[in-house]
């Protein structure tokens, strides 16, 4: 029984790392790849291919959003008990925080490249 406890604890703590550093890598490397497709995108024409990048990504970062949402949920639903020191209260928190933030940040770039031509040089 104690073994499936600690499966359990640890799979909780991956889950929530996910919330904390997923979101923020996330960002980085959708933005390194759009920001890699301008020249491409500005030699062929083909624009649409930053919009269908721009909406995986904002679709991506509302994923890790939603997720995020639901482990505070869950957590403050079933809270730990008292003495407890775990920190997944605190780690619910700050990764729903900042899946949130980054889905927004997300959100402004993709509506950014709407008033601003990446091929104007």
């Amino acid at each position: 029984m104690k073994e499936i406890y600690e499966e359990d604890e640890q799979s909780a703590d991956w889950t929530l790392w996910s919330c904390v550093l997923g979101p923020p890598s996330f960002w980085l490397l959708q933005f390194g790849v759009r920001y890699a497709l301008v020249p491409w995108v500005c030699k062929t024409g083909h624009r649409w291919v930053l919009w269908a990048a721009g909406v995986a990504s904002v679709v991506v970062a509302a994923v890790f959003f939603v997720h995020a949402l639901k482990r505070w949920r869950r957590l403050r639903r079933y809270p730990p008990p008292l003495g407890d020191t775990s920190s997944h209260p605190f780690l619910a928190v700050i990764g729903f925080g900042v899946a949130g933030l980054f889905l927004v940040a997300v959100i402004v770039q993709v509506v950014a490249h709407g008033f601003i031509d990446p091929c104007v040089s």
